[in-house]
This record gives structure tokens, sequence and C-alpha cells, in this order.
């Protein structure tokens, strides 16, 4: 029994402070008659109620429990779509800030205004995923494994920003771009360490909301494909 128990009594940070993440029982231990023993675990990274109520996407709720019974008995950990939603729902609204030479270079070959508007200078990005994400961005099927985006576009609020360094003056916010984007992941193990990857990454829409200068007639989603190819290929590495 545990003295003064509440909900957040068996939260570890196991994976840093900033990943809480609830190892609540959600129901009793069991053993078989095989020797079997199973344990559920609540398993969902956990937020205040405040940032919590940012992202309007809810859980699924995780009740299926897999049949082991087919299986030789070993150590496994079921790892539910939730317990990664979970994950994702406390980025909503982090900032991503990426850029290079390459993505510097493409913003400006496709977006000539930038450079008439502001002169040579590098441009780099600043996406967060959006709150206005209204369905569960993770779903696990045995058909198509990991996917982000599949039962509908995951939600980002980019924004292009003009690097002012060299010119001593504060970087400027360009354009605000809101990205519709999927993506395939696969996670492997090696030597017992596992390996995020993404195999694939589709920029599917790009539409400008608002930008600080003159910007012509364009198809954003090329932009944003050759940008988050780039992202790809440098987190795969």
């Amino acid at each position: 029994m545990v003295l003064h128990e509440n909900d957040y009594t068996f939260v570890t940070t196991v994976f840093g402070e900033d990943y809480p993440l609830n190892l609540t029982s959600t129901m009793a231990p069991s053993l078989d008659d095989k020797g079997v023993v199973r344990m559920n675990l609540d398993g969902l990274f956990v937020m205040p109620q405040k940032q919590e109520l940012k992202s309007n996407f809810k859980l699924l709720g995780h009740g299926f429990m897999p049949d082991s019974e087919s299986y030789p008995q070993r150590e496994q950990v079921w790892v539910h779509q939730d317990m990664l939603n979970s994950l994702i729902k406390k980025f909503v609204g982090t900032e991503l800030v990426y850029g290079d030479d390459q993505v510097s270079q493409l913003i400006n070959e496709m977006l000539p205004e930038i450079e008439r508007s502001m002169g040579k200078t590098d441009v780099y990005t600043r996406c967060n995923i959006s709150a206005k994400n209204d369905v569960n961005p993770i779903s696990i099927e045995a058909n198509t494994g990991i996917m982000l985006g599949k039962n509908k576009p995951m939600l980002m609020d980019c924004q292009l920003v003009a690097n002012m360094t060299s010119k001593s003056q504060a970087d400027k916010a360009i354009a605000d771009i809101e990205v519709e984007l999927s993506s395939t992941i696969d996670f492997h193990m090696t030597n017992w360490i596992f390996f995020l990857q993404f195999p694939s990454v589709t920029v599917s829409k790009a539409q400008l909301t608002r930008s600080s200068i003159p910007m012509g007639q364009h198809v954003y989603t090329p932009v944003f494909q050759g940008i988050f190819s780039d992202m790809q290929v440098d987190f795969n590495e």
C-alpha cells in the first residue's frame, strides 16, 4: 500500500525530467498456469492539464491487451500507439529550428522576392506541431507499420526566417506557412540501442498564411518538401 497515493505517484523521469512517463498499473499483475507474468502499465507521457488542453486531438484509450498465448515465453514490451501520441502532444507548440546552406539556397532560389526585398541573406525555418491537429498523428497497424499522418496529414506551423546576424540586426520573420505532412517511421535495435528513422516524408500541402514582404504567386509545397527531405536525411544520418 502506498501512503498518500495520487495520479502522479508512479510517474517516472526515466527519459528525463521533460518527459515524465506514467507507469501506474492499469490492472493487477497476473500469473497464469504457464508461469507467464503480465503487467499492464499506463505508459503515457503526462503533462500539466493546461498544456494538455493546448492540443485538440484526444488519445483513443488503450484498453486492448495483445494476446500472447501463441508466442513462446519471452520478455516482451508492447508499445501502444497512445504512448507515442502522448509524446507528440508534449511537442505541440515546441519550436524546431532547422536550416543549413542547402536549405537557404533552396528557399532563395524558389522565392526570389526574399533577396529582392532583404538583400542576400541566409534563410532558415522555425516549425512546431500545430495545436489545430484534431486526429491522432501516429497510427500503428499490422499492414502498414508505424505511420505519421496516415489518417489525416499532420499540421505544422512553419516560419521562414532571415538570418540578419551579418547585418547586426535581429533575425526577421519573412512568412508563415501552414504545412501538411505524413511520414513512415522505423524503429530498429542494434546492440540493445533503439534507433528512430524516417524512411519517407511527404509534404502534401503548404499554404502561405502571412508575410512581412510582398510575395508573388507561389506553390510552396515543393519548397517545404525540399526542406523536410533535407531534414529527413540529416536526422537519419
